[in-house]
């Protein structure tokens, strides 16, 4: 059993009611501010004037800042049931062989509960950044699973195979709203001799929806068009008039009046329709893997290499139907699955002035992902001479070979590797590595040293961006992280550091969107808080 509690109070937001309260503003009948009386009923309104210097006093800041608060829980119900044994001694082993297979069955059952609560600043969004409504969400599911492992020693001690062993699997999953589904896997080892290991494995894996998919409240937020509407006059950053002819708008709910007339967004972000769907199907992936292990002898005594290739489908993707694609399906193909997606606002026509307008985005079973590469990892530990204690070296690299994303079924694959934004998103390199150098004391300290590459990329062709601009391509990012642990005391560890030492600077871009980036940059991916210090201690008792 276990039970995790969240809690977020969000702090210096901008209240939207009580901002416009402050801007609808007038002066007495001695010259001083005041919020209007025939249009603000606040008793407490501060009015306050964004566009003079000395404008914003502290009162009025303080009355239009606003924070929104929001908790939830997270209850795990986990029963686990094994049984293991060694066929070998009832005969079922390879002739000449010692060891037998070995099995092992169970059964699992688990119950999941999500709950999360919000305050009305959330729910009605009142709070001006937030692009959208936060709403509470509520749910539970429950599964059954039963499962089983098999490992078969095919020869042992015998030239070139001083092991081949088969491995195997197999998994049933019924979840409560996913429905059943299987997994399993095949795969072996070839130890070769001393000094090399190869492997190799195929996996069927299933992921059931997760409690924020299923039961995620709809609510409009907001997701970045490359190109603004279609259907706007071209007042947006792009500037590039309307692209669509009024037939064409039509078919997303344009009226004659309204076509020539609906605004563009200035920073490109439209209304979206984003929820959840008790209905979602569990996403299939398949897995292919092989490498080998070297561990070297002689003077390298202590190294060893890996070197892995692997190949990963997946497919029944859930997620949403990118809204962009949507319009252009709809405005360019005239399909009606998609322009039944689209809800433009009827007084004005658009998709982003107020939340009636929205591009419908709730969580469906999509396309597919894909991706392939090559695994790369480097480690060697060796003794210092005298009371030097010892050095531990780690490398550990990966070189994408595609990675493509098919948003719906029938689509032309989208090519991700060395590009970021637009249908990519986050920043796809082709090569990221993470290096380190431990030095192990003999007064049990360690001191550790990380280098963090991530290869540079361009902006994704869905979107492109003028030649020499900021947003052309992100350059390579390095980040260096210093950390000290401690273990003098008993039962004690203590741990601190210095992360991104140097205090280098994420990529900029302004083609984040509103949903990947924040900041102007990728925090998922590179350090967006410059250096950063840190200190744990961990006791055992």
């Amino acid at each position: 059993y276990s039970n995790v509690h969240f809690a977020e109070n969000f702090k210096n937001e901008i209240h939207a009611t009580r901002a416009q309260n402050a801007l609808l503003a007038t002066t007495d009948a001695n010259g001083n501010p005041i919020c209007r009386p025939d249009l603000v009923t606040d008793p407490n309104c501060v009015p306050i004037n964004w566009f003079q210097v000395g404008g914003v006093t502290q009162a009025a800041l303080n009355y239009v800042s606003g924070t929104g608060f929001q908790d939830g829980n997270v209850t795990q119900v986990i029963g686990l049931a094994t049984v293991s044994g060694d066929l070998g001694q009832y005969g079922f082993k390879m002739p000449g062989m010692d060891e037998g297979a070995k099995i092992v069955v169970g059964v699992e059952y688990r119950e999941d509960d999500y709950e999360l609560r919000t305050d009305d600043n959330f729910t009605n969004n009142l709070l001006a950044g937030q692009g959208g409504p936060t709403i509470g969400l509520a749910g539970s599911y429950d599964s059954w699973e039963g499962f089983g492992e098999l490992e078969f020693p095919l020869l042992a001690d015998q030239p070139f195979a001083e092991e081949l062993t088969f491995k195997g699997a197999y998994r049933y999953a019924d979840n409560e709203l996913g429905g059943g589904a299987s997994s399993y896997s095949a795969g072996g080892i070839w130890q070769i001799n001393d000094y090399i290991r190869a492997r190799g494995q195929y996996q069927r894996a299933v992921r059931f929806a997760n409690a924020v998919e299923l039961f995620r409240a709809t609510s409009v937020g907001l997701f970045n068009l490359a190109g603004d509407d279609p259907c706007a006059n071209g007042t947006g950053p792009n500037g590039v008039g309307i692209r669509a002819t009024a037939a064409q708008c039509a078919l997303s709910g344009v009226t004659a009046a309204q076509y020539g007339n609906i605004v563009a967004n200035p920073a490109n972000q439209y209304n979206a329709l984003f929820g959840g769907n008790t209905a979602l199907k569990p996403e299939k992936s398949d897995t292919f893997t092989i490498g080998a292990v070297a561990r070297l002898p002689g003077m390298l005594d202590g190294m060893t290499l890996s070197l892995d290739y692997f190949d990963i489908q997946v497919d029944g993707f859930i997620g949403t139907v990118p809204p962009n694609q949507a319009l252009d399906r709809c405005i360019l193909k005239g399909d009606t699955t998609f322009c039944n997606l689209i809800n433009r606002d009827p007084a004005s026509g658009s998709l982003w002035l107020v939340p009636t307008g929205f591009v419908k985005a709730t969580n469906v079973n999509t396309g597919s992902l894909s991706t392939s590469g090559v695994d790369l990892a480097v480690n060697y530990a060796a003794d210092l001479p005298g009371s030097w204690g010892g050095l531990d070296a780690s490398f550990q690299g990966t070189y994408l070979i595609d990675s493509l994303t098919q948003s719906l079924p029938g689509d032309t694959p989208f090519e991700c590797v060395g590009f970021y934004a637009g249908q990519c998103g986050n920043p796809t390199p082709s090569w990221r590595h993470i290096a380190s150098a431990t030095w192990k004391t003999t007064h049990n300290l360690d001191a550790k040293l990380t280098w963090r590459h991530f290869a540079d990329v361009k902006i994704s062709p869905d979107v492109g961006a003028a030649a020499g601009s900021k947003d052309e391509f992100l350059g390579a990012a390095d980040f260096f992280d210093v950390a000290f642990t401690y273990r003098g005391i008993e039962g004690v560890t203590l741990r601190a550091g210095v992360n991104n030492v140097l205090d280098s600077e994420p990529p900029i871009s302004t083609s984040t969107g509103a949903g990947n980036g924040n900041g102007n940059t990728f925090p998922q991916i590179y350090d967006a808080l410059g250096r950063y210090l840190f200190a744990r201690a961990t006791i055992d008792f």
